[in-house]
């Protein structure tokens, strides 16, 4: 990838994401974070973090991934939008990214397989030394719902947007590899099957929020495994999800059964620039 010719001047100038305004082209992209108390609900700590990277210029803050039902829990400290109590708590950290004239959106997940309440996805899956169970189509149907209704609450934290978590091996992902979702029903085979539910989350939470509400996904590009979520899938993906409306397509890697021999995000380079691209083997 050549950078000759790029000039920082552009990361300052304004964008636009949606009806979203954003003062500059920085993005802080969500990370975990264990900040929340044993009923989801965001800690002092994580309010005071992203209160910094407001002040500090971020334009665009995504806040760590939030389960959007209470079995959908990745770890503990992950906070939650599964409730309207733990609402409160969020309107005060967007409050305080907005002072400082940020914006922000909450990334909404569900484990699947990776819940540390029930182990559940597409189809039966065993890894290691624990195993998860397939989803029924009205578990499937009841995961859509709390999506939407995720989503409506993330309308009353006063949040600027939503992002769908489509990675890193979570329920979204599972669905969409291969290697997870081996189902012989409408959510199982054809790659259409295989985003059925990504398409049916999409269309619940627009029907929520409406027309103008920024939403976002973070998507893999790669899942790095045997019948894994591939480039080409991922490219049909992002194409299918745009042309349905969505509003940004953030792309990462790295999914269930990902094998490091696999991982070819980039090559081996002594310039730092091209070291902090992780993505750019991808780009080409």
């Amino acid at each position: 990838m050549k950078l000759e010719g790029l000039t920082m001047s552009k990361l300052f100038e304004p964008f636009k994401i949606g009806s979203m305004e954003i003062r500059n082209r920085f993005m802080r992209s969500a990370t975990t974070s264990y900040w929340s108390d044993e009923n989801g609900i965001v800690r002092p700590e994580i309010i005071r973090l992203y209160e910094g990277l407001s002040k500090g210029g971020v334009g665009l803050i995504v806040k760590g991934h939030t389960y959007v039902m209470d079995s959908g829990k990745a770890h503990v400290g992950m906070a939650g939008i599964s409730g309207d109590h733990q609402v409160p708590k969020l309107r005060e950290l967007t409050d305080v990214v907005h002072e400082h004239g940020g914006k922000i959106v909450t990334q909404l997940n569900h484990a699947g397989y990776k819940s540390i309440v029930d182990r559940a996805g597409p189809s039966e899956y065993q890894e290691g030394d624990w195993k998860g169970r397939a989803l029924t189509v009205d578990e499937i149907h009841g995961i859509v719902d709390a999506f939407g209704e995720a989503a409506e609450r993330t309308m009353d934290a006063e949040f600027d947007g939503v992002m769908i978590h489509g990675a890193h091996g979570y329920l979204v992902s599972q669905f969409l590899s291969r290697l997870a979702n081996r189902r012989t029903d409408e959510y199982g085979g054809s790659l259409e099957n295989r985003m059925r539910l990504l398409t049916e989350v999409y269309d619940e939470i627009r029907g929520r929020v409406g027309a103008s509400f920024p939403v976002l996904i973070k998507m893999n590009c790669d899942d790095f495994s045997p019948n894994g979520f591939t480039v080409e899938d991922s490219i049909k993906v992002a194409s299918a999800m745009a042309k349905r409306g969505m509003d940004l397509i953030e792309i990462s890697g790295g999914g269930m059964g990902q094998v490091g021999e696999l991982r070819r995000t980039r090559a081996k380079s002594d310039d730092p620039a091209l070291s902090e691209a992780n993505f750019a083997g991808h780009a080409e």
